[in-house]
């Protein structure tokens, strides 16, 4: 039943999506364009701060310990993808398809 929920709400997303288009816009463009634009977490510079950022912090863990490296590793790997990547999607048919 959350499937379909879910579904229902994404729906919702993308009907407001299409009505928030002036009338005369080419959908399909529009749409293309939309699901091929990079969102700014998904180019180059802030995916190397963020690896930066996120390798540096695991290599000084594991400069105090070896085991403390490896769950501070995996931790912030987490962090970094279910965390920063979900805050980061955006609107559009593209965040609303792509979840």
């Amino acid at each position: 039943m959350d499937d379909v929920l879910d579904l229902v709400r994404r729906t919702r997303e993308l009907k407001g999506w299409v009505k928030s288009k002036p009338e005369d816009t080419d959908l399909r463009k529009a749409y293309i364009a939309e699901v091929s634009k990079l969102g700014s977490s998904e180019k180059l510079p802030p995916k190397i701060c963020r690896f930066g950022i996120f390798g540096a912090s695991t290599a000084l863990s594991f400069l105090a310990s070896p085991t403390a490296g490896a769950v501070a590793g995996l931790a912030l790997s987490a962090v970094d993808y279910f965390l920063l990547d979900s805050l980061a999607s955006r609107d559009g048919p593209s965040g609303h398809w792509n979840r």
